[in-house]
């Protein structure tokens, strides 16, 4: 898929995320990635550099919980997994991976 330019967010297999799918994922496995910018049409991140995109990446973790990390864009998804910093808003986490309550319930805060 070709991302949109005119689109915000960048969703490559945007599912729902649900209790059954996180089951049956392994720990560590990319559940999607985008790219997004950091402003409130995007995932608004921090002041710095407001409307420069950013890459996020949603993984399961170890013990069947996931999380969203974000960094800039020109950092790349593995720094991104290694480094980035975690997405904590509830409006951020369900736009960019939109899940079932209680998929969310596991979300690590």
């Amino acid at each position: 898929m070709k991302p949109d330019k005119n689109q915000k967010t960048i969703e490559y297999n945007q599912p729902l995320l649900t209790d059954k799918k996180l089951d049956q994922m392994l720990p560590g496995e990319i559940i999607n990635i985008g790219i997004t910018t950091n402003d409130e049409q995007g995932v608004y991140m921090t002041e710095d550099r407001k409307g420069t995109e950013m890459i996020w990446v949603a993984k399961r973790g170890g013990i069947g919980d996931w999380a969203i990390y974000a960094d800039w864009k020109e950092n790349g998804a593995a720094r991104c997994i290694s480094n980035g910093q975690k997405v904590t808003s509830e409006a951020n986490i369900r736009k960019l991976v939109p899940c079932t309550d209680e998929a969310y319930k596991r979300y690590r805060q």
